[in-house]
Protein backbone atom coordinates (compact mmCIF):
# COMPACT_ATOMS: atom_id res chain seq x y z
CA UNK A 1 0.00 0.00 0.00
CA UNK A 2 1.19 3.55 -0.84
CA UNK A 3 2.68 5.41 2.10
CA UNK A 4 0.47 8.48 1.46
CA UNK A 5 -2.79 6.50 1.04
CA UNK A 6 -1.95 4.94 4.76
CA UNK A 7 -1.21 8.09 6.20
CA UNK A 8 -4.81 9.52 5.03
CA UNK A 9 -6.37 6.13 6.40
CA UNK A 10 -4.44 6.92 10.20
CA UNK A 11 -5.89 10.65 9.76
CA UNK A 12 -9.87 10.12 9.06
CA UNK A 13 -9.07 7.42 12.27
CA UNK A 14 -7.85 9.60 14.51
CA UNK A 15 -10.84 12.40 13.55
CA UNK A 16 -13.70 9.62 14.07
CA UNK A 17 -11.95 8.88 17.50
CA UNK A 18 -12.32 12.71 18.31
CA UNK A 19 -15.41 12.73 17.16
CA UNK A 20 -16.91 9.89 19.20
CA UNK A 21 -15.34 11.49 22.33
CA UNK A 22 -16.96 14.69 21.75
CA UNK A 23 -19.93 12.76 21.22
CA UNK A 24 -19.83 11.14 24.15
CA UNK A 25 -18.81 13.81 26.14
CA UNK A 26 -21.42 16.17 24.57
CA UNK A 27 -24.27 13.03 25.73
CA UNK A 28 -22.25 13.33 28.89
CA UNK A 29 -23.31 16.73 29.94
CA UNK A 30 -26.03 16.91 28.60
CA UNK A 31 -27.28 13.86 31.05
CA UNK A 32 -25.74 15.82 34.33
CA UNK A 33 -27.66 18.69 35.63
CA UNK A 34 -26.37 21.62 38.05
CA UNK A 35 -29.50 22.22 40.75
CA UNK A 36 -29.49 24.49 43.49
CA UNK A 37 -31.20 23.08 47.07
CA UNK A 38 -32.55 25.17 49.62
CA UNK A 39 -33.48 24.36 52.69
CA UNK A 40 -35.13 26.69 55.21
CA UNK A 41 -32.57 29.51 53.35
CA UNK A 42 -29.33 27.20 53.13
CA UNK A 43 -28.50 26.64 49.82
CA UNK A 44 -26.38 23.41 48.37
CA UNK A 45 -25.18 23.33 44.74
CA UNK A 46 -26.05 19.65 43.52
CA UNK A 47 -24.65 18.13 40.05
CA UNK A 48 -26.61 15.14 39.30
CA UNK A 49 -27.63 12.63 36.84
CA UNK A 50 -31.01 11.77 38.60
CA UNK A 51 -33.81 13.00 36.22
CA UNK A 52 -36.61 14.05 38.99
CA UNK A 53 -36.45 16.52 41.88
CA UNK A 54 -37.53 13.55 44.35
CA UNK A 55 -34.89 11.41 42.75
CA UNK A 56 -32.16 14.19 43.54
CA UNK A 57 -33.75 14.44 47.30
CA UNK A 58 -33.49 11.11 47.68
CA UNK A 59 -29.85 10.99 46.27
CA UNK A 60 -28.74 13.52 48.95
CA UNK A 61 -30.71 12.05 51.67
CA UNK A 62 -33.04 14.55 52.23
CA UNK A 63 -35.44 13.45 54.27
CA UNK A 64 -39.35 14.55 53.58
CA UNK A 65 -42.20 14.79 56.27
CA UNK A 66 -46.05 14.67 54.48
CA UNK A 67 -46.29 18.19 55.88
CA UNK A 68 -43.05 19.61 53.99
CA UNK A 69 -43.59 21.86 51.66
CA UNK A 70 -41.56 21.08 48.15
CA UNK A 71 -41.25 23.21 45.18
CA UNK A 72 -41.02 22.24 42.34
CA UNK A 73 -43.35 19.55 43.10
CA UNK A 74 -40.95 15.94 43.88
CA UNK A 75 -41.97 14.75 40.25
CA UNK A 76 -41.08 17.08 38.48
CA UNK A 77 -37.76 16.94 35.59
CA UNK A 78 -34.79 18.49 36.64
CA UNK A 79 -33.21 21.10 34.46
CA UNK A 80 -30.25 22.56 34.49
CA UNK A 81 -29.81 25.45 37.12
CA UNK A 82 -33.50 24.60 38.45
CA UNK A 83 -33.76 25.83 42.30
CA UNK A 84 -35.49 23.35 44.40
CA UNK A 85 -37.14 24.93 48.08
CA UNK A 86 -38.05 22.41 50.86
CA UNK A 87 -39.81 24.27 53.44
CA UNK A 88 -40.07 21.58 56.60
CA UNK A 89 -42.79 21.85 58.87
CA UNK A 90 -42.29 21.86 62.82
CA UNK A 91 -44.32 21.13 65.41
CA UNK A 92 -46.24 23.44 67.71
CA UNK A 93 -48.81 23.65 70.35
CA UNK A 94 -51.85 26.42 70.72
CA UNK A 95 -53.54 27.33 73.30
CA UNK A 96 -56.39 29.67 72.54
CA UNK A 97 -60.42 30.02 73.46
CA UNK A 98 -59.76 27.24 75.79
CA UNK A 99 -58.29 24.98 73.83
CA UNK A 100 -55.11 23.96 73.19
CA UNK A 101 -53.74 21.90 70.14
CA UNK A 102 -50.59 20.90 67.98
CA UNK A 103 -50.43 21.66 64.60
CA UNK A 104 -47.55 21.57 61.88
CA UNK A 105 -46.25 24.45 60.96
CA UNK A 106 -43.65 26.12 58.77
CA UNK A 107 -41.14 28.75 60.80
CA UNK A 108 -41.53 32.01 61.19
CA UNK A 109 -42.90 34.75 63.04
CA UNK A 110 -45.74 34.28 65.83
CA UNK A 111 -47.72 36.34 64.01
CA UNK A 112 -47.45 34.15 61.11
CA UNK A 113 -47.79 31.15 62.42
CA UNK A 114 -51.50 32.43 64.45
CA UNK A 115 -52.51 33.77 60.76
CA UNK A 116 -51.84 30.64 58.83
CA UNK A 117 -54.31 28.54 61.26
CA UNK A 118 -56.82 31.12 61.19
CA UNK A 119 -56.13 32.03 64.46
CA UNK A 120 -57.69 35.74 64.44
CA UNK A 121 -56.40 38.34 67.15
CA UNK A 122 -58.39 41.02 69.28
CA UNK A 123 -57.03 44.33 70.00
CA UNK A 124 -56.52 43.27 73.75
CA UNK A 125 -55.20 39.42 73.20
CA UNK A 126 -52.50 39.07 74.82
CA UNK A 127 -49.69 36.59 72.97
CA UNK A 128 -46.44 34.61 74.38
CA UNK A 129 -44.07 34.42 72.78
CA UNK A 130 -44.82 38.21 71.14
CA UNK A 131 -45.91 38.31 67.81
CA UNK A 132 -42.52 39.42 66.74
CA UNK A 133 -40.70 36.09 67.93
CA UNK A 134 -39.61 33.35 66.03
CA UNK A 135 -41.07 29.57 66.44
CA UNK A 136 -39.44 27.29 66.48
CA UNK A 137 -40.12 23.14 66.96
CA UNK A 138 -41.90 22.07 70.01
CA UNK A 139 -42.75 25.97 70.64
CA UNK A 140 -45.74 26.85 72.45
CA UNK A 141 -48.14 29.45 71.86
CA UNK A 142 -50.36 30.77 74.12
CA UNK A 143 -53.50 33.26 73.35
CA UNK A 144 -55.00 35.17 76.40
CA UNK A 145 -58.32 36.61 75.29
CA UNK A 146 -58.97 39.82 76.84
CA UNK A 147 -62.20 42.12 77.20
CA UNK A 148 -62.74 45.22 78.81
CA UNK A 149 -66.34 45.93 80.09
CA UNK A 150 -67.56 48.63 81.51
CA UNK A 151 -70.13 48.77 84.17
CA UNK A 152 -72.37 51.35 86.30
CA UNK A 153 -72.93 50.48 90.05
CA UNK A 154 -75.15 52.38 92.47
CA UNK A 155 -73.71 52.74 95.78
CA UNK A 156 -75.52 53.55 99.03
CA UNK A 157 -73.94 56.34 100.84
CA UNK A 158 -74.69 55.96 104.68
CA UNK A 159 -75.40 59.32 106.57
CA UNK A 160 -73.59 60.23 110.03
CA UNK A 161 -75.79 60.76 113.28
CA UNK A 162 -75.27 65.08 114.42
CA UNK A 163 -75.73 65.41 117.95
CA UNK A 164 -76.77 68.66 119.49
CA UNK A 165 -77.83 69.60 123.31
CA UNK A 166 -81.42 70.25 123.97
CA UNK A 167 -81.47 72.68 127.24
CA UNK A 168 -85.25 71.55 127.82
CA UNK A 169 -85.01 68.12 127.60
CA UNK A 170 -83.89 66.30 130.71
CA UNK A 171 -80.55 64.87 130.85
CA UNK A 172 -80.16 61.85 129.89
CA UNK A 173 -83.11 61.35 127.35
CA UNK A 174 -82.45 61.54 123.70
CA UNK A 175 -85.24 62.25 120.43
CA UNK A 176 -84.04 62.59 116.83
CA UNK A 177 -85.20 66.18 115.56
CA UNK A 178 -84.33 65.13 112.29
CA UNK A 179 -84.24 61.87 110.69
CA UNK A 180 -81.12 60.96 108.51
CA UNK A 181 -81.34 60.32 104.85
CA UNK A 182 -79.21 57.95 102.58
CA UNK A 183 -77.18 59.62 99.55
CA UNK A 184 -76.89 57.60 96.18
CA UNK A 185 -73.12 57.56 94.25
CA UNK A 186 -73.00 56.69 90.97
CA UNK A 187 -69.51 54.97 90.06
CA UNK A 188 -68.53 53.81 86.38
CA UNK A 189 -66.26 50.81 86.66
CA UNK A 190 -64.05 48.81 83.79
CA UNK A 191 -63.80 45.61 84.41
CA UNK A 192 -60.72 43.38 82.78
CA UNK A 193 -61.31 39.39 81.83
CA UNK A 194 -58.85 37.22 80.56
CA UNK A 195 -60.26 34.30 78.91
CA UNK A 196 -63.51 35.25 81.50
CA UNK A 197 -62.00 35.45 84.33
CA UNK A 198 -61.94 39.28 85.93
CA UNK A 199 -58.11 39.72 86.83
CA UNK A 200 -59.01 43.47 87.11
CA UNK A 201 -61.72 46.32 88.10
CA UNK A 202 -60.46 50.20 87.78
CA UNK A 203 -63.07 52.83 88.57
CA UNK A 204 -63.27 55.41 86.14
CA UNK A 205 -65.97 57.94 87.46
CA UNK A 206 -67.66 58.66 90.16
CA UNK A 207 -71.02 61.42 90.57
CA UNK A 208 -72.86 62.04 93.46
CA UNK A 209 -76.44 61.81 92.49
CA UNK A 210 -77.89 62.64 96.20
CA UNK A 211 -76.19 63.84 98.85
CA UNK A 212 -76.66 62.03 102.39
CA UNK A 213 -78.42 64.33 105.19
CA UNK A 214 -76.96 63.65 108.56
CA UNK A 215 -79.65 62.24 111.36
CA UNK A 216 -79.81 65.12 113.74
CA UNK A 217 -80.23 63.61 117.58
CA UNK A 218 -81.08 66.32 120.49
CA UNK A 219 -79.46 65.57 123.49
CA UNK A 220 -80.99 66.32 126.75
CA UNK A 221 -79.24 68.76 129.18
CA UNK A 222 -81.45 69.77 131.46
CA UNK A 223 -81.29 68.68 135.60
CA UNK A 224 -84.35 66.26 136.59
CA UNK A 225 -85.45 66.12 140.20
CA UNK A 226 -84.51 63.41 142.37
CA UNK A 227 -86.99 60.79 142.06
CA UNK A 228 -86.93 57.63 144.70
CA UNK A 229 -87.53 54.30 143.78
CA UNK A 230 -91.36 54.90 143.95
CA UNK A 231 -91.49 57.86 142.03
CA UNK A 232 -92.04 60.21 144.65
CA UNK A 233 -89.33 63.43 144.40
CA UNK A 234 -89.05 65.98 146.42
CA UNK A 235 -90.35 68.62 143.57
CA UNK A 236 -93.14 66.49 142.16
CA UNK A 237 -95.94 69.02 142.05
CA UNK A 238 -98.93 66.33 141.00
CA UNK A 239 -99.56 62.41 141.11
CA UNK A 240 -102.27 60.95 138.80
CA UNK A 241 -103.17 57.67 138.73
CA UNK A 242 -103.70 57.30 134.48
CA UNK A 243 -104.86 54.95 132.12
CA UNK A 244 -100.87 53.92 130.51
CA UNK A 245 -101.10 52.32 126.73
CA UNK A 246 -98.50 51.65 124.24
CA UNK A 247 -97.24 52.60 120.71
CA UNK A 248 -94.66 52.84 118.40
CA UNK A 249 -93.62 54.23 114.96
CA UNK A 250 -96.29 55.36 112.30
CA UNK A 251 -93.70 57.35 109.92
CA UNK A 252 -95.04 60.75 111.61
CA UNK A 253 -93.35 63.03 113.58
CA UNK A 254 -94.76 63.97 117.46
CA UNK A 255 -97.21 66.97 117.81
CA UNK A 256 -94.53 68.95 119.06
CA UNK A 257 -92.72 68.73 115.66
CA UNK A 258 -89.58 66.16 116.47
CA UNK A 259 -89.32 62.54 115.60
CA UNK A 260 -90.56 60.00 118.56
CA UNK A 261 -87.84 58.06 120.61
CA UNK A 262 -87.94 56.15 123.80
CA UNK A 263 -88.98 59.00 126.64
CA UNK A 264 -91.77 60.66 124.20
CA UNK A 265 -95.39 60.37 126.00
CA UNK A 266 -98.84 61.11 124.33
CA UNK A 267 -101.28 63.05 126.39
CA UNK A 268 -104.26 65.16 126.44
CA UNK A 269 -102.62 68.51 126.64
CA UNK A 270 -105.73 70.04 128.64
CA UNK A 271 -104.47 67.67 131.49
CA UNK A 272 -100.83 67.48 131.00
CA UNK A 273 -99.41 70.42 128.94
CA UNK A 274 -96.76 69.63 125.70
CA UNK A 275 -93.50 69.96 127.07
CA UNK A 276 -94.15 69.04 130.80
CA UNK A 277 -91.49 66.48 132.50
CA UNK A 278 -92.60 63.54 133.69
CA UNK A 279 -92.03 60.29 135.73
CA UNK A 280 -94.27 57.31 134.54
CA UNK A 281 -94.33 53.76 137.28
CA UNK A 282 -92.96 51.24 135.18
CA UNK A 283 -91.51 53.28 132.37
CA UNK A 284 -89.03 55.99 133.77
CA UNK A 285 -88.38 59.93 132.68
CA UNK A 286 -90.65 60.97 129.97
CA UNK A 287 -91.48 64.09 128.27
CA UNK A 288 -95.10 65.61 127.09
CA UNK A 289 -94.61 65.61 123.25
CA UNK A 290 -97.52 64.00 121.32
CA UNK A 291 -101.28 63.84 121.70
CA UNK A 292 -103.55 61.31 120.13
CA UNK A 293 -107.40 61.20 119.35
CA UNK A 294 -108.21 58.28 121.89
CA UNK A 295 -106.11 60.09 124.04
CA UNK A 296 -108.65 61.93 126.17
CA UNK A 297 -108.57 62.60 130.31
CA UNK A 298 -106.54 60.52 132.32
CA UNK A 299 -105.12 58.54 130.06
CA UNK A 300 -101.37 58.56 128.75
CA UNK A 301 -99.38 56.98 125.39
CA UNK A 302 -95.96 55.54 125.85
CA UNK A 303 -93.61 55.35 122.85
CA UNK A 304 -91.79 52.39 122.15
CA UNK A 305 -89.10 51.69 119.42
CA UNK A 306 -90.71 48.22 118.51
CA UNK A 307 -94.39 46.83 118.16
CA UNK A 308 -93.15 43.56 120.08
CA UNK A 309 -92.63 45.97 122.90
CA UNK A 310 -95.58 48.04 122.72
CA UNK A 311 -97.53 45.10 123.19
CA UNK A 312 -95.60 43.30 126.08
CA UNK A 313 -96.44 46.61 127.53
CA UNK A 314 -100.40 46.41 126.87
CA UNK A 315 -102.47 48.74 129.03
CA UNK A 316 -102.59 49.00 132.69
CA UNK A 317 -103.01 51.84 135.83
CA UNK A 318 -99.84 53.43 136.23
CA UNK A 319 -99.11 56.26 138.44
CA UNK A 320 -97.72 59.21 136.53
CA UNK A 321 -95.72 62.26 138.49
CA UNK A 322 -95.13 65.80 136.89
CA UNK A 323 -92.13 66.80 137.65
CA UNK A 324 -90.38 70.10 138.09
Amino acid sequence: MPLRRRGQKNIIAVLCLIGFVFLVFAGYSRAQKKVTVCVEGKKMEVQTFKKTVGEVLQEKNIPLKQQDKVAPATFTFLKDGLKIVIRQAIPVTITADNRTQKYWVYPGAVAEVLQSQDVSLGKNDLVRPPLTGVVRAGAQIKVTRVVKKEKVNEIKLAFNTQRETNPNLPRGFTQVSRDGRSGLEKQNWQITYHDGREVERRLLAHTIVLAPKNRVLQVGTKRQVAVSRSGQGTNSTQEMTMLATAYTHTGNNTASGAPPGYGTVAVDPRVIPLGTCLYIEGYGHAVAQDTGPAIKGQRVDVFFETGTQARQWGMRSVKVKVLR
